[in-house]
């Protein structure tokens, strides 16, 4: 294995991107991993993280889709300013056509089914943690009141 140097390891060339067939559309679209930064900005964007409402979280999923699709020649499809009339587009769908175009999403960023549900209770956790060193609570520390 080789060991990676600086320009290696900060050059974001490890970003898959694959042609994925939608069979409910009856065609192919081209997905793009999302770097860290991108994802949270999505999500965050489409307040996805700060509530537990089910519309917001579909919303933000559909928005991770939508940031994820390419065209043909790998350029963005959907530029942020398109995004909020893209996830209205989508949301009018059928569910069978969203929820795979959700799966191949998920599973091209790497994330697992119900990750959205996990990031939104990662987030309360962390707005509630009121250690000040961002430490996990011990026995030793006192446990915050929800």
């Amino acid at each position: 294995m080789a060991i990676l140097d600086r320009a290696a390891l900060l050059t974001p060339s490890d970003l898959k991107c694959e042609t994925v067939k939608i069979g409910p559309l009856g065609g192919e679209v081209v997905m793009q991993e999302l770097s860290v930064v991108e994802r949270l900005r999505v999500l965050k964007e489409f307040r996805a993280l700060d509530t537990e409402d089910e519309v917001a979280a579909t919303r933000g999923l559909i928005a991770l889709v939508v940031a994820s699709l390419r065209n043909e020649d790998h350029s963005v499809m959907f530029p942020p300013e398109e995004r909020e009339e893209a996830v209205d587009g989508l949301m009018a769908r059928s569910s069978a056509a969203v929820e795979q175009l959700v799966t191949e999403c998920q599973r091209i960023q790497g994330m697992g089914q119900g990750a959205l549900k996990e990031a939104v209770k990662n987030s309360e956790a962390t707005r509630s943690d009121s250690s000040p060193s961002g430490s996990p609570e011990t026995s030793a520390t006192p446990t915050s009141v929800s």
